[in-house]
């Protein structure tokens, strides 16, 4: 599915040159909170059953501020190929073992991704969107560590090719320039060697310049 996307997407943009099709390039960029992380059970389980301690006690922080630049090439009124850099902040988690010690880690998640995006226009100031987008993935984990325990690496990096789905509201106040509100989930990033994938919700507000 990913990989299709990623043609029909390329095709549209072909299709829309090559047949002198009415077309738009846009760009713009939103801020806000992403929310996502390990499960904290599925960490202290992996540290008591697959690595050897007595006890296991884990917390997680799934939240922080995130990030997005566009740039979209408007194919029809309704139909757009969008591009974009991510950055979904980062996750923490934190166990307390035993024998007696801590390891501590923060993931973070960036991504370049590249989708279609359908708009309904309620007024020529007010329409909602879809998106569904390829998204190239890169997790890049740091650990520490305490006590009686000693870390064999204390880095690793994790890329995945994930879907992202998002949807969002959009609104002209000025000639060329809208706001919008968006949320968009990033699917099953990361790995089990980091802790385990999990999804990334973000939710942001920002503004787009059409050219």
């Amino acid at each position: 599915m990913i990989k299709r996307i990623g043609r029909i997407a390329v095709a549209a943009c072909v299709a829309a040159s090559a047949s002198g099709a009415s077309a738009q390039w846009y760009a713009g960029a939103t801020i806000g909170a992403a929310d996502g992380g390990v499960d904290a059970g599925r960490i202290s389980g992996q540290l008591v059953n697959d690595l050897g301690f007595f006890s296991a006690s884990t917390s997680t922080d799934d939240t922080d501020m995130a990030w997005r630049a566009f740039v979209g090439y408007q194919v029809l009124p309704w139909l757009a190929v969008e591009g974009a850099y991510i950055d979904a902040g980062k996750s923490k988690w934190a166990s307390t073992v035993t024998p007696a010690g801590t390891i501590d880690a923060s993931l973070r998640t960036r991504a370049l991704s590249l989708g279609l995006a359908a708009r309904y226009e309620f007024n020529p100031a007010l329409s909602v969107y879809g998106r569904v987008s390829a998204a190239w993935t890169r997790t890049k984990g740091s650990f520490s560590s305490s006590g009686f325990v000693e870390l064999a690496n204390t880095g690793r990096t994790e890329r995945r090719t994930v879907p992202a789905y998002a949807a969002g509201i959009e609104y002209t106040f000025a000639p060329r320039v809208s706001a919008r509100l968006e949320y968009e989930r990033l699917s099953r990033v990361s790995s089990d060697e980091l802790g385990g994938k999990f999804d990334i919700d973000m939710i942001g507000i920002g503004v787009r310049y059409s050219y």
